[in-house]
């Protein structure tokens, strides 16, 4: 069964349903995305890949830290369809795990979750790996919003839930120097 789903561009909400079973996305999701006013894209049939200039013949690689499933599974669909590699972990402790053993190209970490939160992430891998390229993400807004301390620790670049797919892989390849960042 090929399953398709419209929604508009600002619609990464906690709440979006991704199809498939455990932890991988279903191979037959047909992401279609369209912002007020655009036509409809369909991330299925997107762009190429996008290389990591430090190593041969290897896609760009970026670790999600992110304890809401729903929401790690679409930021890994819509990288891996703009050509990306995408590594995925569930909090904080498990990212560091994961970039220990294998070093990203760039991390997107949510600020608010258990055991290890974002801005403790962050601030351990800028410890210990300081040329790390961090993306925060967090779904609390005004003064109680931990994104301000994510940047001081060292975060490239921020964004609050619910935000713009686009403007998430266009960050994502300026900050990788990648030319044509759209998907």
């Amino acid at each position: 069964m090929h399953a398709s789903h419209e929604f508009p561009l600002t619609s990464l909400v906690a709440g979006f349903i991704i199809p498939g079973t455990g932890s991988e996305a279903s191979p037959d999701l047909d992401l279609r995305i369209r912002g007020p006013g655009e036509e409809e894209r369909n991330l299925s049939s997107a762009g190429g890949s996008h290389r990591n200039p430090y190593r041969e013949n290897d896609l760009a690689r970026i670790l999600i830290i992110e304890d809401d499933e729903q929401v790690r599974m679409l930021l890994s669909e819509c990288l891996s369809r703009a050509g990306y590699e995408t590594v995925l972990a569930a909090d904080g402790d498990e990212g560091i795990r994961s970039y220990r053993e294998t070093p990203a190209d760039l991390v997107i970490t949510d600020i608010l979750m258990p055991r290890k939160d974002g801005v403790e992430a962050i601030r351990e891998l800028k410890n210990e790996f300081s040329d790390s390229r961090i993306i925060a993400i967090t779904g609390v807004r005004g003064r109680f919003s931990r994104l301000p301390a994510a940047e001081v620790l060292g975060a490239v670049r921020t964004f609050t839930k619910p935000f713009n797919l686009d403007e998430m892989v266009q960050a994502v390849g300026e900050i990788l120097g990648v030319e044509d960042p759209s998907i």
